[in-house]
């Protein structure tokens, strides 16, 4: 299906069940197609391929990881942002929850502080505890500007800055620390992850179209319902 031309994924698609005796199964049209799509995209937005994971609020995202786990996984993002452009362009519905900074990437709106809680809410109130501390960073935290990634198990640490690992977190530049911590947990860890699916996406659906919406606007176009999560941040 990802070897079809562009053309063939705007046209009509023909879709055949066949069973595991090798005959076709009853049914056909239009209903049988938007079976099959909705079918594809709940399986393959799920944990089940490695490219995506689950959020707190039970809402998915790109694996930051993925590259450790799955071989090739720019030419599956783009596959899958076809398969979703697909969905929209046919106006199918398909029960994939997005996390709301997912939702901000597809549509090229930059993250803030505030949309950790939809990732990691305990990152994010760790954060908010930095940034109001009233003591001394320094020599309570004993952080620097590096950041530690889980690769399975394989934990790796991420410098935030250049030569961050010898920069220490002050009362002075813990916003700097608060904002390159989230900008690269929400920006930059899965931006190539993004860029792919929004290439396969746009192929469908250009993408000046789609920045017309909110992200809640884009959820619904997608699921029917803006499942954004209430999470428990206090």
């Amino acid at each position: 299906m990802d070897q079809l031309p562009i053309t063939q994924w705007k046209g009509r698609l023909r879709v055949e069940f066949i069973s595991r005796n090798g005959t076709a199964e009853a049914g056909f049209g239009d209903g049988v197609t938007k079976e099959f799509i909705t079918e594809l995209s709940r399986n393959s937005f799920s944990e089940m391929y490695s490219l995506f994971l689950t959020s707190p609020s039970k809402c998915v995202y790109p694996n930051p990881a993925v590259g450790s786990a799955v071989e090739s996984p720019a030419q599956k993002y783009r596959f899958l942002g076809k398969l979703l452009g697909k969905a929209i362009y046919e106006g199918i519905l398909v029960d994939i929850p997005f996390a709301r900074f997912f939702i901000n990437l597809i549509l090229g709106v930059p993250n803030n502080l505030m949309d950790l809680a939809t990732l990691d809410v305990e990152l994010y109130k760790n954060l908010m505890t930095l940034k109001n501390y009233t003591g001394d960073v320094q020599e309570d935290f004993g952080l620097n500007f590096t950041i530690v990634d889980d690769v399975y198990g394989d934990y790796r640490v991420k410098e935030l800055i250049p030569g961050g690992a010898n920069v220490e977190v002050t009362n002075k530049n813990r916003m700097q620390y608060i904002h390159a911590v989230f900008h690269y947990r929400l920006n930059v860890q899965v931006r190539e992850h993004v860029a792919a699916l929004r290439e396969g996406l746009s192929e469908l659906i250009h993408t000046h179209w789609l920045e017309m919406f909110s992200p809640q606007e884009l959820q619904t176009l997608i699921s029917g319902e803006d499942t954004d999560h209430a999470l428990d941040i206090a």
